[in-house]
């Protein structure tokens, strides 16, 4: 895999897409293609850093099978990444149609911690 074969998810996908997309790859390059390699050898090549490489896999790693991946945005997945209600937030945020910080808000008053506004 070269820049040049990677290139195209930038081009051809809208973010949320490719934020998967890029998940899934760097994932399958570094658990299969490439044994030995990491999430900053993978933002080498796409010329991105560790950080920004690492989210992408560990959300699409956990959450690329989840039913409502098409219905929210990449970003609702994000922030869930490491909640234990993860399922029940991402659920109520899909059947209330809510953005992220209303997810969180919901999140935060569910959990008695209070709302407070971002």
């Amino acid at each position: 895999m070269t820049n040049s074969n990677l290139s195209w998810v930038f081009q051809i996908c809208p973010l949320s897409s490719c934020n998967w997309t890029v998940g899934e790859c760097a994932s399958k390059w570094v658990q299969a293609y490439v044994p030995g390699r990491t999430d900053a050898d993978f933002g080498e090549r796409i010329e991105k850093d560790r950080q920004w490489v690492s989210y992408r896999k560990l959300v699409w790693e956990k959450f690329h099978s989840c039913p409502l991946r098409d219905k929210l945005s990449w970003t609702h997945f994000r922030e869930a990444l490491n909640w234990e209600d993860a399922s029940e937030c991402l659920d109520w945020a899909n059947e209330m149609g809510a953005t992220v910080a209303e997810m969180k808000a919901w999140r935060r008053a569910n959990r008695g911690e209070g709302v407070r506004s971002e």
